[in-house]
């Protein structure tokens, strides 16, 4: 039997990082980039959020965030 492997982010993208790392490394740079650049203190509403990779980054910036999306699997 095979042990799993924990699991830090969802499953699109923790397959994504073990197919190309550098497409997950390129999504969080573009959080970060929006985030530093005009959402200090803001109220941020995300619209496809899918797993929610960027959330961590834009509450650190924003006072109040809310993501939402339409695949039930990506936000559960």
């Amino acid at each position: 039997m095979h042990a799993r492997r924990p699991r830090f982010f969802g499953p699109f993208w923790s397959d994504t990082l073990r197919r190309d790392p550098k497409i997950l490394a390129f999504v969080l740079a573009r959080y970060k980039f929006a985030a530093k650049n005009g959402l200090v203190q803001e109220t941020v509403l995300e619209l496809g959020c899918g797993e929610g990779i960027g959330t961590p980054i834009l509450a650190e910036f924003a006072a109040f965030y809310t993501g939402v999306d339409i695949d039930s699997r990506a936000i559960a």
